[in-house]
C-alpha cells in the first residue's frame, strides 16, 4: 500500500486541480464514496487559501512529527488476553488480531487496487488509474494467467516435455532452504527470483549490456527480479513470505488434482486436462481466500455491530463501481499503525527480530536476497495455529505508530516522517469527503438502523480530538490555529485511527479498552468497499457452503465432484472447511509441506 513518494511529483503541480470545492473526477477504477461531495477535505479551508498546498503540506509534517514522539505512551491499559499471556502483554499489543492479519490486509489492498503509482500519491485526480478491474479474485497472486503473465509460473515436467504446448500450472517457489531447528510450521522457501545482471564481480553488480567486455568468471547471482504476479508483493520479507504460503496452497491443490486418476476425460487432450486442473485449483484457492476475507479477516477488524449489519443483515449504502478514494487514500491506511517494531520470526525462544523487513526486496536491495534463514516464517508465530504458542500480536489500532513506520530509508527522504506523513498527505490531496460531511451523509443514510446513533453528529468527536492534540503536543509544534484546523477537519486517515482508539462509556469516548478493532466510521468505509467487492460473485460461489462450491467446481471442470473433497482440515467427524488463515496452515501441515 505504500512505496511512492509524492514529494517527487512537485513538477506536476500545474496539472493538478487542488481547489477544495472542485468537482472530483476520479480516474478509472476509483470513485468517491456516496458520490461526489460538495465539501472535500481541505484542512479546514487551507486548500482554498493562497499557497494553501504548501501550508497544508507543512501542517501534515508538523502533525506527523508530533505523533512520532514519544513512542508507545499512547495506551495506559492492556487489552484482555489469555490468562497465560496477560502478564507479559505490552500496553500497545492487540491480542484480538495476530500479526499475520496485518500482512493479509496488505495483500487484500493489492488485490483491490493496482495503480501505476501505488496508493500514496498527491496526484490522485490526474494520474492514478486502478487497473484492477475485478477485485478480490487473487489477481495479485495469479496475474493474468500462465500465458499472459508467465513469470509466476514454473516450468514443470508436463510443460517441458510437451515443448510448451501444455500450460505451466504451478506457481514458482525457491528450492527448499536449510531447515530452521524447531520451526514446525515453516515452508522454508522463498519466492522465485531471477537476475537481470550477470551477477556480482568484485562485490559490484555486472550488467550484461553495459559490461559485456568485463571478465565475469564465476559471478555471484544477483537476484534483481522477483517472479511473481504483482511486484508489490515483494515490498518486504513478511509479505513475500505470505505470498509463498499462497503459492504453496495453490501447488498443493494442483498436486491433489494431478494425483487423481483421470475421471471420464471425454477425450480431453493433455493440454486441456492441464488447463482444467489449473482453473479448478485457482477457483478453489480463490473461494477459500474470499471466505477467509469475509468470515475471518473482516470479523476481526470491523466494529462488531457494523460487521453484523453487513455480513448478516445485508446492509449496503452505495453500489457504485470502483474503489472509493475514502477507502484507498483514507480508512484502509489503518493497517500501517498495526506494524510492530520487532517480531519473533521462526523460533519462539529467540529475542524478537528488529523490523528492517523492507530491506529484503528485489527492487531496492537485491543483495539481501534470497531472504536469509532469519526471515523464513514459522506461521504459528503469526496466526493462532498451535495452543500454547502465543503469536506476535499486532499493535492496537490508534494514532500511535511503531518506530519503524517513521523510517527515512524505507518510505521517504523527509527526515523522521515516514509512512504516516505519506498517509496524511494522500488523504489531503486525493479529493475525498471531509469527515464532518461523512457524518452528515451517514446520519441521513441510516435513520432506522442500529448504527444510526454512531453518526448523529461530528461534534461528538471535535472536542476530544482537540484535547488529544493538546495533550500529545509536548514540543509545541502545533499552533492553536493548527489544532483548531485539524479538529474541525481532520485527515480521514488520522480520524479513523483516533476513532478506533476509543470505546464509548457513559456517552463519552474513552481510550481504555480501545484499539482492538476499527470504530464505526472506519468500519463502514471498509465494509462498503470489501463487502461490495465480495458481492460480485465468482463462479460456484453462490453455493450454500464452501464444500458444496468445491464439489460443484470439481464436477463442472473435471467431471469429478469429489476431486476437491480432500481440500479441508481434519477427517471424518472432525472434518471442517477451510475458513480461517490458521486452517490454511493446518491443511498444508497435514499435507507434509512443513515437514522437518
Amino acid at each position: 500500500m505504500h512505496g511512492f513518494n509524492p514529494l517527487g511529483l512537485r513538477a506536476l503541480k500545474d496539472i493538478v486541480d487542488r481547489k477544495a470545492g472542485a468537482k472530483v473526477d476520479p480516474r478509472r477504477g476509483f470513485r468517491n464514496l456516496f458520490g461526489s461531495s460538495a465539501v472535500l477535505f481541505s484542512g479546514d479551508g487551507l486548500l482554498q487559501e493562497p499557497d494553501g498546498d504548501r501550508i497544508l503540506t507543512e501542517l501534515m509534517k508538523k502533525l506527523t512529527r508530533q505523533r512520532s514522539e514519544p513512542p508507545d505512551h499512547f495506551w495506559s491499559d492492556t487489552l484482555p488476553a489469555p490468562a497465560a499471556e496477560a502478564s507479559e502483554l505490552k500496553t500497545w499489543e492487540n491480542p484480538a488480531i495476530p500479526s499475520g492479519y496485518t500482512y493479509l490486509l496488505q495483500l487484500v489492498a493489492h488485490d483491490l487496487v493496482a495503480s501505476t503509482v501505488s496508493l500514496s500519491t498527491i496526484i490522485g485526480r490526474s494520474a492514478v488509474d486502478n487497473a484492477r478491474d475485478n477485485a478480490l479474485i487473487l489477481d495479485t497472486i495469479y496475474g493474468d494467467g500462465p500465458e499472459l503473465t508467465p513469470d509466476p509460473y514454473e516450468v514443470d515436467t508436463e510443460h517441458h516435455f510437451s515443448r510448451g504446448l501444455v500450460p505451466r500450472t504451478r506457481l514458482r517457489l525457491s528450492p527448499p532452504r536449510p531447515r530452521v531447528p524447531g520451526a514446525t510450521f515453516c515452508p522454508h522457501r522463498d519466492l522465485g527470483r531471477g537476475t537481470g545482471t550477470a551477477g556480482l564481480a568484485n562485490g559490484k553488480p555486472v550488467f550484461l549490456v553495459e559490461d559485456e567486455e568485463q571478465d565475469t568468471d564465476n559471478p555471484k547471482p544477483y537476484p534483481t527480479d522477483t517472479m511473481i504476479g504483482d511486484e508489490r508483493n515483494d515490498s518486504h520479507a513478511l509479505l513475500s513470505q505470505l505470498v509463498v504460503l499462497f503459492h504453496l496452497l495453490h501447488n498443493t491443490v494442483i498436486k491433489t488434482l494431478q494425483d487423481r486418476p483421470p475421471h471420464n476425460p471425454q477425450g480431453w487432450s493433455q493440454a486441456e486436462r492441464a488447463w482444467r486442473r489449473f482453473l479448478c485449483a485457482r477457483l478453489a484457492v480463490t473461494l477459500i481466500y474470499r471466505k477467509i476475507v469475509r468470515d475471518d479477516l473482516l470479523r476481526r477488524i470491523l466494529h462488531e455491530k457494523v460487521y453484523a449489519a453487513y455480513a448478516n443483515d445485508g446492509l449496503r449504502l452505495d453500489k457504485g463501481e470502483g474503489i472509493p478514494l475514502e477507502f484507498s487514500h483514507g480508512a484502509f491506511r489503518f493497517g500501517h499503525a498495526m506494524v510492530r517494531d520487532s517480531y519473533r520470526i521462526n523460533d519462539p525462544s529467540k529475542a524478537p527480530l528488529l523490523t528492517d523487513f523492507a530491506l529484503r526486496q528485489a527492487r531496492r536491495f537485491p543483495f539481501e536476497l534470497p531472504v536469509s534463514q532469519d526471515w523464513l516464517i514459522d506461521w504459528r508465530l503469526f496466526f493462532e495455529v498451535e495452543q500454547g504458542t502465543a503469536p506476535n500480536y499486532s499493535r492496537r489500532i490508534g494514532p500511535d505508530y511503531g518506530r519503524v513506520m517513521f523510517s527515512d530509508l524505507m518510505f521517504t527522504s523527509e527526515p523522521g516522517l515516514g509512512l504516516p506523513f505519506l498517509d496524511h498527505l494522500s488523504a489531503a490531496h486525493a479529493g475525498i469527503w471531509s469527515v464532518p460531511r461523512l457524518f452528515e451523509r451517514l446520519a441521513k443514510a441510516l435513520p432506522n438502523s442500529s448504527l444510526a446513533h454512531f453518526f448523529s453528529t461530528y461534534e461528538f468527536w471535535r472536542a476530544p480530538f482537540l484535547s488529544w492534540l493538546g495533550e500529545s503536543d509536548s514540543t509545541g509544534r502545533l499552533s492553536e490555529t493548527d489544532k483548531r484546523r485539524l479538529a474541525n477537519d481532520p485527515p480521514l486517515s488520522l480520524f479513523v485511527l483516533f476513532e478506533a482508539a476509543h470505546t464509548i462509556k457513559d456517552g463519552a469516548p474513552v481510550r481504555d479498552g480501545g484499539g482492538a478493532r476499527l470504530g464505526p466510521l472506519g468500519s463502514i468505509i471498509v465494509a462498503e468497499t470489501i463487502f461490495g467487492a465480495l458481492d460480485q460473485k465468482i463462479e460456484f460461489e453462490n453455493a450454500s457452503t464452501l464444500s458444496e462450491a468445491l464439489r460443484n467446481c470439481g464436477g463442472e471442470l473435471l467431471d469429478d465432484p469429489a476431486a476437491l473433497d480432500d481440500v479441508a482440515v481434519g477427517a471424518g467427524a472432525d472434518r471442517r472447511e477451510i475458513g480461517e488463515m490458521k486452517d490454511v496452515i493446518l491443511f498444508l501441515a497435514a499435507k507434509g509441506k512443513f515437514a522437518a
